[in-house]
């Protein structure tokens, strides 16, 4: 003997669908086929469950409601037809409180009978027999495109019941997934069958083996993009090899790219950082590249929009910076291949500039940095290095050597625009004290404040030093 839900789930095709009544704990206690000849089902004692093909209906002359509903009333709580059910016999089993499967077209009635037979005279074999059979649908599923979503179908679909990875709170079956010894989840499913825990503990251990694949991709999926990563951000020449796997992980150089850093406020949370950039990224569907590299999260993304080429990048940020992530971020274009080093490199210095100047979780970019992102641009040219040694270089040797505050003085002085009382009072001076001073700032660059080609040039010469000041801390931290 075995119940209605057994019968549907371990002997009944997986594929089978119950188009009427239900499928719980009542009694079967055979299972019998309808024959082609009159009496169709010589043979009803108690509690059967009825199989038909419809070439036995079409030999009979007789549909399925009609034969339904001279079942009614009978020792019958279930009948399965191997094809398309119609409404007329949905509607007759529901006026008869009779059970209705619709088998699929291709089964052979014959087999299903054994396999019921099976269960109610040994239901321990049984369920080992259809445990392996749903672990080989598991693994078979592994190949599948989206694997995971795959494998919670495939168990939604042998038992009746939805299945989640991460578990949801208050499933009443779990079963722990482990990688390597160690849980790195539970696997739940909101039924609580015995069939229900033999079918978690199988899929369990085939998820575990599909996590290991995906690792083991992802790890080689790593270091190939890591490799091509290194080769383009610093100038290395790809060979066709490396255009081919750069090709494979969505890189196509004849359009230009927007290259982004982001780095968290916690250091510890890269990993995390970046789980969330991949997921934020095809929520929104700004596909990209998203890879760790020098310790950043590096976000590659192609250029679509021309009018407004930062949408993509300000509406990631913005996204995460709702979802609790607090993200300093610089980015900058690449117009094709070669630009990409000095793309990265404006990338970061745009990330560090924006933290110093506007605080923490800003992206940074022109419309924050103004004139700084067209001067960071220049990188260490030689001239603008040339251009800050005659001008404000001179003022930061003197305050280092002097510990001296000339150059905070000229700082304020340009922030109030010139006007001596307001940069007097921020500076907490008299007015003559901050008159003597921009005369020293004046004698040692040897740039006059009162001539506007001089004032223009000590606040190149201001910005580039922030520039410059903003590279060596990064290279101190480096260290």
């Amino acid at each position: 003997m075995a119940t209605l839900y057994e019968i549907w789930r371990l002997a009944l095709p997986p594929t089978t669908k119950l188009q009427a009544g239900l499928a719980g704990t009542r009694a079967v206690r055979a299972v019998v086929l309808a024959r082609p000849t009159q009496p169709a089902l010589p043979d009803l004692h108690a509690d059967e469950v009825v199989l038909v093909a419809p070439t036995v209906l079409e030999t009979l002359g007789m549909s399925l409601a009609r034969l339904i509903e001279r079942l009614a009333g009978s020792t019958v709580v279930a009948i399965g037809l191997s094809g398309s059910v119609d409404d007329r016999a949905i509607a007759a089993a529901n006026a008869a409180a009779m059970t209705l499967f619709e088998l699929p077209a291709s089964v052979d009635i014959r087999s299903i009978q054994r396999e019921s037979e099976r269960l109610m005279v040994d239901s321990e074999a049984q369920y080992e027999r259809r445990a392996a059979q749903l672990y080989a649908a598991l693994t078979l599923g592994g190949l599948a495109e989206n694997a995971r979503l795959s494998l919670l179908q495939t168990i939604e679909q042998w038992t009746g019941h939805a299945a989640a990875f991460p578990a949801e709170p208050g499933m009443p079956t779990t079963r722990p997934v482990l990688l390597d010894g160690r849980r790195v989840g539970m696997l739940g499913s909101t039924g609580s069958h015995q069939w229900d825990h033999v079918a978690l503990e199988q899929a369990a251990t085939a998820l575990a083996l599909l996590l290991d694949k995906e690792r083991a991709i992802e790890a080689t999926e790593d270091r190939l993009r890591g490799n091509i990563l290194e080769a383009l951000l610093t100038g290395i020449a790809l060979d066709p090899a490396g255009i081919r796997r750069a090709a494979e992980q969505g890189l196509v150089f004849d359009i230009a790219h927007l290259i982004a850093a982001f780095r968290p406020s916690d250091g510890s949370q890269l990993e995390r950082t970046l789980a969330a950039l991949r997921r934020t990224g095809e929520r929104l569907r700004h596909p990209g590249l998203v890879a760790e590299y020098d310790g950043m999260a590096l976000v590659v993304l192609r250029l679509t929009n021309a009018e407004n080429p930062e949408q993509p990048l300000r509406e990631l940020h913005s996204a995460l910076h709702e979802a609790g992530f607090a993200l300093d971020g610089g980015f900058s274009i690449a117009s094709d291949i070669a630009d990409w080093p000095g793309a990265w490199a404006e990338a970061l210095g745009s990330l560090r500039l924006g933290r110093e100047m506007l605080g923490q979780g800003v992206l940074a970019g022109a419309a924050e940095l103004g004139v700084y992102r067209l001067l960071l641009a220049l990188g260490d040219n030689s001239q603008a290095r040339a251009f800050y040694e005659r001008t404000i270089g001179p003022l930061a040797a003197h305050d280092a050597r002097q510990d001296g505050d000339l150059l905070h003085t000229l700082q304020l002085f340009f922030v109030y625009l010139g006007n001596h009382s307001q940069a007097a009072a921020a500076l907490h001076i008299h007015r003559n004290t901050l008159l003597y001073r921009l005369g020293r700032i004046a004698s040692i660059t040897a740039h006059h404040l009162d001539r506007a080609p001089d004032r223009l040039a000590l606040q190149i010469g201001l910005a580039l030093h922030r520039i410059y000041q903003s590279q060596k801390s990064a290279t101190r931290a480096q260290k």
